[in-house]
């Protein structure tokens, strides 16, 4: 390519970066606003078939993403409300991944695409999903059922690559996540510990360890050859009696806590 036909291609580059960074027309963004009203007046008649036909006209029109990030935004809620109204798990999920990326986005949004991902049954984006939420939003990690977090986690290490859980898991501990009664989640931290070993990130995995406290955790790790450096460096830590020990403690403190409930000393 001669230097002339060099130069005409990075001008034409640069022409079309400032077009799709440019803001529409006002006619142009009124016509897209009018749309976006039109779609939400029909959903609102229970007419969503049609409203979903006139927002996938906003949505997907080439000069979408210069639609103020606003109008942006109200339009891939509706079209996620629309999609999830008429059960299309994917229309859903690829909306809320989309208006994620906007600077209105909320920490509802992150928890909205986890139960997207959920309804979508993809392990993987679930993981994903999980990991922005408690990266970002971590004061929503009390609106997730244990159960659902523990499920993914297991479900995960089944279906994808190992190592696929470390940001997650990572995420969970510098959020100083806690299960019912203030417990560790002892078998998490295990699984993390190991995963920074694989690693040979060492001390970030005794830190890790150090909050392994169910007394089978202790067990597991004593018997695991893997985790010997991590042993060495405390062992009094993973003495299986002392575990209990310690957790019958902190079972009796919370039941004291909270006379009336039957479950912290279960």
């Amino acid at each position: 390519m001669n230097l002339s036909r060099l130069i005409g291609v990075v001008l034409f580059l640069a022409l079309a970066g400032c077009a799709a960074n440019n803001p529409l027309t006002e006619s142009a963004q009124r016509a897209a606003i009018v749309q976006i009203d039109l779609s939400l007046k029909l959903a609102a008649d229970h007419d969503y078939v049609k409203a979903q036909s006139v927002i996938h006209e906003v949505i997907h029109a080439k000069d979408f993403g210069r639609l103020p990030s606003a109008e942006q935004y109200r339009a891939l809620t509706t079209a996620a409300k629309l999609a999830f109204t008429l059960k299309q798990p994917k229309l859903d999920y690829e909306s809320r991944v989309r208006l994620l990326a906007l600077p209105e986005a909320t920490a509802d949004d992150r928890m909205a695409r986890v139960r997207a991902a959920y309804r979508l049954r993809d392990t993987g984006e679930i993981i994903i999903g999980l990991t922005e939420l408690v990266q970002k939003s971590p004061e929503k990690l009390g609106e997730l059922n244990q159960g659902y977090v523990f499920g993914s986690l297991r479900d995960a290490k089944k279906t994808l690559p190992h190592g696929s859980t470390l940001p997650l898991l990572q995420a969970l501990y510098a959020a100083h996540w806690k299960l019912k009664w203030n417990q560790e989640p002892s078998n998490l931290w295990e699984d993390l510990a190991l995963l920074l070993l694989e690693q040979n990130r060492l001390a970030e995995a005794i830190d890790v360890a150090s909050h392994v406290t169910d007394e089978y955790g202790a067990i597991s790790m004593r018997a695991d050859r893997r985790f010997d450096a991590v042993i060495a460096a405390n062992p009094a830590q993973f003495d299986a009696g002392a575990a209990l020990k310690r957790n019958l403690e902190h079972y009796q403190a919370e039941a004291e806590r909270a006379p009336k409930s039957l479950t912290a000393s279960a």
